[in-house]
């Protein structure tokens, strides 16, 4: 496991890295000429949404953009997580396989995880706009729904790149540790319950539709014999 997470610091500090050069690389084009663009053009959509905003709740706008915000911190640290246990677990089996091969990362699998990524990321995009506007238009249900459905998408979406780190420990150490094993016996846990509540919903609607078709055929039966 000290192996493990070496490496995983190393991918850390490396990510981090790459980020900071990237935003030094915008800084620097063109002589900062980019910046002082995007300065302005900061300056004035500020002024406009400063508009478009008054008159209502600072709160209600927020809220929102902090979901999104939260959420995308919390997404992408697991997304990168399952990135690095998925391709350390790909590395331990191609090192154990009695062919080992020298590719060990697929081209596919990082563009799948970029587009997943940004999936997500625009689904909560158009939510967290959607959130907003009715903020402005001051429809409250439409507001809280929105904002439910913000918070649901980010808790699957991190729930899921949860359980799939731990699949990837699994895989390369035999082992899921027991926070894993305790998410999915909750999750397990809860579908069971579900299909069994939708289970006796399905059987009441059908006894019920049978004791109406047995009255319904007894009243026949009795409209019959008084005819005779």
């Amino acid at each position: 496991m000290a192996v493990f997470f070496d490496y995983i610091c190393k991918k850390i500090v490396m990510i981090w890295k790459t980020a900071i050069n990237f935003l030094l690389k915008m800084i620097a084009y063109k002589n900062g000429g980019l910046l002082i663009l995007s300065s302005g053009v900061s300056v004035g959509f500020t002024y406009y949404l400063e508009k478009l905003l008054e008159g209502t709740e600072a709160k209600n706008i927020i809220l929102p953009i902090l979901v999104s915000m939260g959420g995308f911190v919390f997404f992408f640290l697991f997304i990168i997580l399952d990135f690095i246990t998925g391709v350390y677990a790909s590395k331990r089996a191609n090192q154990l396989s009695e062919t080992p091969k020298k590719n060990v990362i697929k081209s596919y699998k990082l563009y799948r995880t970029l587009w997943k990524v940004l999936g997500v990321v625009l689904l909560n995009g158009l939510i967290c706009a959607l959130t907003i506007f009715s903020e402005i238009i001051k429809s409250d249900y439409f507001y809280v729904f929105a904002l439910w459905s913000q918070v649901t998408i980010w808790v699957m979406a991190c729930g899921f790149e949860f359980h799939s780190i731990g699949e990837n420990i699994e895989k390369f150490s035999g082992n899921k540790p027991d926070i894993f094993l305790f998410l999915d016996k909750i999750i397990d846990r809860l579908q069971a319950n579900i299909f069994k509540k939708l289970d006796r919903f399905i059987m009441k609607d059908e006894r019920k539709e049978e004791e109406i078709n047995q009255n319904t055929t007894s009243d026949e039966n009795n409209e019959t014999q008084k005819t005779d």
